[in-house]
């Protein structure tokens, strides 16, 4: 079970209906539902290419390098890339569908869970998945926030 602290509770009600209405996903929420959230994708509902972007040794670095600019970037680079991170562009969604819609997919069905475990720098790509890839590839829709369902950042980091 994951915690999902600093959500108000009309908050945690959103989220939970928008999780509920994503398709492979199983929602559980503990007594408060603003504050616990559990999210478990079957394995098996993964597709080919999620399974196969799992396993992609390069991915981590190439999800940073699209985001900062850099596998390894300084504050002063990254934060020349932070025009695309606030302003909608259907271009920019469209190549991060295309580019990474399937790690995203492989994210969300737990199967990239091990790169929480590991260095700082595949535990920020996994953030990136999850928490910003979700909401641009899947814009306007439920889907955008799935990411959001499985624990703040800092649940992911501390394990």
């Amino acid at each position: 079970m994951f915690s999902v602290p600093y959500l108000t509770q009309s908050a945690g009600k959103r989220l939970l209906s928008n999780v509920r209405r994503c398709p492979g996903l199983t929602v559980k929420a503990g007594s408060s539902a603003c504050t616990m959230i559990c999210m478990t994708a079957s394995p098996s509902s993964l597709s080919h290419e999620a399974l196969a972007a799992a396993q992609d040794t390069r991915l981590p670095d190439q999800i940073l390098t699209q985001w900062f600019g850099s596998a390894r970037p300084g504050n002063a680079d990254a934060l020349q890339h932070k025009a695309q991170w606030f302003t909608k562009s259907a271009a920019f969604d469209e190549e991060l569908r295309q580019r990474f819609g399937a790690a995203v997919e492989a994210a969300l069905g737990g199967a990239l869970q091990p790169w929480a475990t590991r260095g700082p720098w595949q535990q920020l790509a996994l953030v990136i998945l999850l928490d910003q890839f979700t909401r641009n590839i899947h814009r306007n829709t439920p889907r955008s926030f799935a990411g959001a369902a499985t624990g703040t950042a800092g649940d992911r980091l501390r394990h």
